[in-house]
């Protein structure tokens, strides 16, 4: 996959936000693996190096989304004495 050296920070970028989404997935999930299974069904860095942009909006993408969920989930910010 790291063709390149903007290949290779854009995957760690890739790894780093997909460890927060599915990160907050297995704990709300208690535990299940099903949510971070089911994201090797598509793995876009198999368009590089000839379709990079594939890759970029995937990481654009998981960038926007994986936010949204941990930090709108209240439940998740409660100290664990209180849940």
């Amino acid at each position: 996959m790291a063709d390149t050296p903007t290949a290779l920070a854009l995957g760690m970028v890739n790894i780093v936000l997909g460890s927060v989404l599915f990160g907050w997935l297995f704990v709300r999930t208690r535990g299940s693996l099903l949510a971070h299974g089911s994201a090797h069904l598509d793995d876009p860095s198999r368009a590089l190096p000839d379709h990079p942009i594939v890759f970029v909006a995937y990481t654009v993408d998981i960038g926007v989304v994986a936010p949204a969920p941990v930090l709108g989930d209240r439940e998740a910010w409660k100290p664990a004495l209180n849940r």
